[in-house]
């Protein structure tokens, strides 16, 4: 099922709710941030901790990469990953019973880990099926 661009942000509110973090709790854009080059969000972020994975499509590789999905917005997913991906490469998220489709916007280390930003271009629900 495609999910149309206006129900996106809630569509991603309540399909990645965490026992750990329960989406819903925004992060607080007003006050100032230390970062250099940090600005206030054009939208509301959400908090988050899903398990996920990632393909890279382009350039296309047939490796299946484990990830952290750290918060949402309606156009953007920020990831824990354990290893650069380049920027602009085009990816597809799987998580719980979402495909994302995206693209990587920035993949910095912090530590021993990175964290990309995706900029979301299709979300697809994937169909139940039921076995009885």
């Amino acid at each position: 099922m495609y999910v149309h661009d206006t129900n996106l942000g809630h569509y991603i509110q309540e399909q990645l709710a965490s026992d750990i973090l329960p989406v819903g709790n925004p992060i607080d854009t007003t006050q100032p941030n230390n970062r250099p080059g940090a600005r206030k969000r054009r939208e509301p972020r959400f908090v988050t901790n899903d398990p996920a994975f990632i393909h890279s499509l382009n350039p296309l590789t047939l490796d299946i990469t484990p990830v952290q999905v750290l918060d949402v917005s309606r156009q953007g997913l920020k990831l824990r990953i354990g290893r650069h991906i380049l920027t602009g490469s085009e990816i597809q998220v799987k998580l719980k019973d979402l495909f994302v489709l995206g693209e990587i916007r920035y993949c910095v280390q912090v530590g021993g880990f990175f964290l990309a930003g995706v900029l979301v271009e299709d979300v697809l629900r994937l169909p139940h099926v039921h076995v009885g």
